[in-house]
């Protein structure tokens, strides 16, 4: 059990050390708003949600890989 626990630990400190270093790359060490940037990354993985960032469904109305696989099959039948 402890071994998963450090195992989380260590995930989390690389995944966070790699968002800063996008994050510095993408914004440089002058923005006031990179280390809350970084933050707000590491919790949700994209930095916005905008139609480039966000769910494709919700913009374009895109099917799911599931929904496709089930509407070929339907297809079939």
């Amino acid at each position: 059990m402890r071994r998963d626990k450090n195992f989380r630990i260590h995930q989390a400190a690389r995944r966070r050390a790699k968002i800063d270093e996008l994050v510095t790359n993408i914004f440089g060490y002058k923005n006031p708003n990179s280390k809350k940037t970084a933050q707000r990354m590491y919790s949700q993985s994209v930095p916005c949600s905008c139609y480039m960032c966000g769910n494709p469904r919700k913009f374009f109305g895109e099917k799911t890989k599931q929904e496709t696989m089930h509407r070929d099959q339907e297809d079939w039948s």
